[in-house]
């Protein structure tokens, strides 16, 4: 309710970032904590209760190539090959599934300028004791990147979104 009070779309279109709720892939790469990674990330459309699944593929670097995490219901599991393992650990290795949920209370919301000129806006969410600044492309309503901070403004985690399709 938060997106679409403090948002400028309109109510029924669900803000700038009703984009993440819709069932989409992504190609992504970022860096957690120092550690870069390229992988691609499946989410499916909500269900009746309101949840939703997403999967999260490792390409690269070549340690973390072939890890699959998946989200569901509030359960995280983690699989390589005939391996697999869930909780705390999966949870950690899927954050950047974390990047793409959109709940949390918005704390900012602007219009801002890239690096080319074009339009974008800068929506900033407090989850937990985490800040997400989400930049979205004003013309075409796909997010550009995501960055996660701690509350001192320390950087956890940089996505940038190679490509990223509704479905």
């Amino acid at each position: 309710m938060m997106l679409t009070v403090l948002s400028c779309a309109p109510t029924e279109e669900g803000g700038f970032l009703r984009v993440l709720d819709l069932p989409a892939s992504a190609k992504i790469e970022g860096v957690r904590y120092g550690v870069e990674f390229v992988a691609t990330l499946t989410q499916s459309a909500r269900d009746a209760e309101g949840m939703r699944s997403s999967k999260l593929e490792f390409t690269a670097p070549d340690a973390l190539a072939g890890i699959t995490v998946e989200y569901s219901c509030g359960v995280w599991g983690a699989t390589l090959g005939e391996i697999s393992f869930s909780g705390l650990s999966a949870e950690k290795l899927g954050a950047p599934i974390a990047a793409f949920l959109p709940d949390g209370e918005v704390t900012a919301a602007e219009k801002a300028t890239g690096s080319g000129g074009e339009a974008q806006t800068r929506i900033c969410l407090q989850k937990g004791t985490s800040i997400y600044e989400y930049i979205i492309d004003s013309k075409s309503g796909l997010p550009l990147s995501v960055t996660e901070m701690t509350a001192a403004g320390k950087m956890i985690m940089e996505i940038k979104i190679l490509e990223y399709k509704t479905k």
